[in-house]
């Protein structure tokens, strides 16, 4: 039989295992929660680029023909520059020109 000393020894041993037993148990769930996390984390930076990549492409599909547009208008306009600046030397040429001369 066991004597109260026994009893108290045994209630304590059983208390500290109990409480390693946890402590190791609250260890492993925040491990497993941090591995978790992680490969959630890997797999939303993989869907962000995802994204990324499907919108930088659209963009890049829509800009295109934009800048193309962009581009031939910017050349029109510099040549009906250089066509009214020319028109306005002969005017200017012809205004200068004395009654008679």
């Amino acid at each position: 039989m066991l004597t109260d000393e026994d009893k108290k020894w045994l209630a304590g041993e059983l208390s500290r295992q109990s409480a390693a037993s946890e402590e190791r148990l609250a260890k492993l769930i925040d491990a497993r929660i941090a591995a978790s996390e992680d490969r959630m984390t890997e797999r939303m930076i993989e869907r962000i680029e995802k994204v990324e990549t499907a919108l930088l492409t659209e963009f890049h599909k829509w800009a295109s023909p934009v800048v193309t547009r962009l581009r031939s208008q910017t050349e029109a306009l510099r040549t009906l520059d250089l066509e009214l600046e020319a028109l306005q030397a002969r005017v200017e040429k012809l205004e200068n020109r004395t009654p008679g001369a």
